[in-house]
């Protein structure tokens, strides 16, 4: 009974070996070579990493990437500003630039001035600052940079998501089936349009800043920056506002002058009539009463010798007449 069990389990073992190979190369067959994408796709993903890793990239590829805004402000000394203002203007022309804005004024010492702003590239912005050096005595020098290169990426990634949002919406609008749906989309697409032209304003705005540089250059005879905390400089500033002051109080009246005479000079003569005719009512409303004072007056003076009569022994009130002066009495002899 072992002889016969032993071949048959060898011969079962045999055929499971069998199948189980043979399936396992149906397998091999039938599956996706997925071996081959990936290593298409290592090899692109190292290609990306060595283009765009900045450990890779040398330290002058970072340097020329960066967005700086580059900008001065010099003040020259010199005998003839004017004359040197065109000569500092022909530098900046030479240098491929161009003024913004040049202004000239005399100040309260009677200095001419002469303030110039001008745009260079950013190349050229070093080696303009160094032409101007030769235009006088330069007493003041500054110079600033502004690094945008983070606004400059933000402004660009926003302005990408706002064109992809925008071909989509233009997608939307010609596959809408209803003209609810249209509007809708329309409505979007002007509004996105709107975000992206404002994007793209700002972008070129930095762009033109990054790519022109500004340099404002002073150009005085004389330098009253070491002047500003003495007492002549002080009494000057004191006396100018003082002028300034009373220019303006001329100005002033000049203005009202018109209506001085238009408003004022009637109102004056209007306002003295109106007193002189108070007064005059006045003096007619106390002429009565002092008549009346007069004529009591009068009367009393009039009665004054009868008093003095009466009291001295003269016709009583009966009608006789006594001297009084026998009686100390004033009685007289009685009837």
């Amino acid at each position: 009974m072992r002889r016969i069990i032993a071949p048959l389990v060898l011969g079962l073992g045999l055929i499971l070996v069998g199948c189980d190979s043979s399936s396992q190369r149906a397998g091999d067959a039938g599956a996706p070579d997925y071996s081959a994408g990936s290593e298409d796709a290592q090899r692109s993903t190292a290609q990306d990493s060595d283009i765009e890793d900045p450990g890779d990239s040398e330290p002058g590829d970072s340097e020329s990437a960066r967005q700086v805004i580059s900008a001065g402000d010099m003040r020259v000394i010199t005998d003839n500003p004017a004359e040197a203002a065109n000569g500092v203007v022909e530098h900046g022309e030479s240098r491929g630039g161009y003024v913004e804005s040049r202004e000239e004024w005399v100040d309260h010492d009677g200095e001419a001035v002469v303030d110039i702003a001008l745009r260079v590239p950013a190349d050229e912005f070093e080696k303009l600052m160094t032409d101007v050096d030769g235009s006088g005595e330069v007493v003041q020098r500054s110079q600033s940079a502004e690094d945008v290169t983070g606004a400059v990426r933000d402004l660009d990634s926003r302005i990408g998501a706002l064109e992809v949002s925008t071909e989509r919406l233009e997608d939307i609008m010609g596959e809408a089936d209803t003209s609810a749906d249209l509007l809708e989309a329309e409505a979007a697409l002007s509004e996105r349009q709107g975000e992206l032209e404002e994007l793209v304003a700002q972008r070129d705005d930095l762009d033109d800043r990054v790519s022109m540089s500004t340099l404002r250059v002073e150009l005085r005879a004389t330098d009253r920056a070491d002047d500003s905390g003495g007492i002549t400089h002080w009494f000057l500033d004191v006396w100018t506002a003082l002028l300034n002051s009373a220019g303006g109080l001329v100005i002033v009246l000049a203005a009202l002058l018109p209506w001085v005479v238009v408003i004022g000079i009637p109102s004056y003569l209007i306002t003295r009539w109106l007193i002189r005719r108070g007064r005059r009512r006045s003096r007619s409303r106390r002429a009565p009463g002092s008549e009346d004072l007069q004529d009591g007056a009068g009367v009393t003076a009039t009665n004054a010798p009868d008093s003095y009569e009466t009291a001295s022994g003269g016709v009583d009130g009966r009608g006789s007449v006594s001297d009084g002066g026998d009686d100390p009495t004033g009685v007289g002899p009685r009837s």
